[in-house]
């Protein structure tokens, strides 16, 4: 009868952390994504964006990395906002899935807190949406971080965006 008691209690001790582990997680910033729409004063263009927070980043920094999809004035633009200082003549090495890594140069912000993607095409963003996960790399002045992006929702998540701006 101890036994069957123990283990009983066990069960319901494993139950209540997994519970516990779920609501820890929920609270963390990774892995979600968010939309906004801004309408520009002085134009009344809109311009709508999607973002996906990566998972925890390598560094070691509890903010994580920003996906950005954005379509204004019918232009399309992709990029990452690492919210951290980056080396503004670094690479950004990238790996969708399981394909080869793709270190390019990237257009930066004046901040250097984000890098624009130059190549940006439909066959890219088709791949992108296609896939299962994103890893980017760059550097900061404290050494490389890698942030790594589960993809497999980016195609419901941009398909207005891709829609207003044609791609």
């Amino acid at each position: 009868m101890r036994t069957f008691a123990v283990m009983v209690l066990a069960i319901f001790v494993m139950g209540c952390e997994k519970e516990r582990e779920k609501d820890v997680l929920a609270g963390l910033p990774y892995w979600k994504w968010a939309h906004f729409e801004s309408k520009d004063e002085l134009t009344d263009a809109i311009s709508r964006s999607s973002v996906l927070n990566s998972g925890p980043i390598s560094d070691g920094n509890a903010a994580p990395v920003e996906m950005h999809f954005r379509c204004a004035a019918g232009k399309m633009d992709f990029y990452l906002s690492w919210n951290r200082r980056i080396d503004p003549d670094s690479l950004v090495d990238t790996r969708v899935d399981s394909d080869s890594h793709e270190p390019n140069k990237w257009g930066a912000s004046g901040d250097r807190t984000s890098s624009f993607y130059p190549f940006l095409t439909s066959a890219f963003l088709d791949r992108l949406s296609a896939s299962k996960s994103y890893v980017a790399r760059t550097s900061t002045s404290s050494g490389e971080i890698t942030a790594k992006f589960d993809t497999t929702q980016v195609l419901k998540e941009t398909q207005k965006l891709r829609a207003d701006c044609k791609i």
